[in-house]
């Protein structure tokens, strides 16, 4: 209705005054002829707006290009690195070694991020296994309780599982791009209700508000289905 009713009053300002620009002069012209040429206009406009982005373009000449381009930067990293672990092997830095791990996904991310806290432990095969099923956020839930669970069949006791279980539900939970899961987190400690029942107390530092507010909720929801 809005469409036919703004044609209409094109239609009529073009009715009222038109100009030609050929000779200058100002002439009239009827309203039906107005009405067709304002459709004959909107026709044309509108099968432009029909036409797609790629269109008139060679997309698989363009696919071999990034891909070719990708391989380019893969290597050109691949020499920078080289490059930096050769300087800081020279030990005239604080550490002998490039503190920036390289990852291909979010899973090798999680993984290499959260090397301290995880040491041999490996978690980037599950990742991607439950990312194929899951979404992100059930992803992070059930990594975490699964890495607990691993530390606690290897002999760690349940404050560690836990904290370890939670930084990897965290950082799954931000895409592992953030200090959240590393600096986010200060403590994890379990106290007792008045009944003599535990609950997890998870004490967060500046850092955690890079997560956001939503993640921030989330790590206390899986800190207590850690628990």
């Amino acid at each position: 209705m809005g469409h036919e009713l703004s044609l209409t009053f094109i239609a009529y300002l073009v009715y009222l005054n038109l100009i030609n620009k050929t000779s200058g002069r100002q002439f009239l012209i009827s309203g039906r002829l107005a009405c067709h040429m304002v459709r004959a206009m909107s026709d044309k406009v509108k099968a432009q707006f029909d036409l797609t982005p790629t269109d008139g373009i060679d997309l698989s000449r363009l696919e071999v290009e990034m891909e070719n381009y990708q391989q380019w930067m893969d290597e050109r990293t691949d020499d920078a690195y080289r490059i930096a672990e050769i300087a800081r092997g020279k030990n005239l830095d604080y550490k002998p070694f490039v503190e920036i791990p390289r990852a291909a996904d979010l899973a090798g991310r999680t993984e290499k991020l959260l090397v301290e806290y995880l040491g041999e432990y490996e978690v980037a095969d599950d990742i991607r296994k439950m990312l194929a099923k899951h979404d992100r956020e059930t992803t992070s839930m059930l990594m975490a309780q699964s890495v607990a669970r691993g530390f606690r069949e290897q002999g760690h006791d349940l404050v560690t599982a836990i904290d370890v279980g939670l930084r990897v539900g965290l950082a799954i939970l931000t895409e592992a791009v953030l200090v959240a899961p590393l600096e986010g987190i200060s403590e994890v400690r379990l106290l007792n209700n008045v009944d003599g029942s535990q609950f997890v107390s998870v004490h967060f530092a500046g850092p955690i508000r890079a997560a956001g507010g939503t993640a921030q909720a989330l790590a206390v929801l899986i800190a207590e289905m850690i628990r």
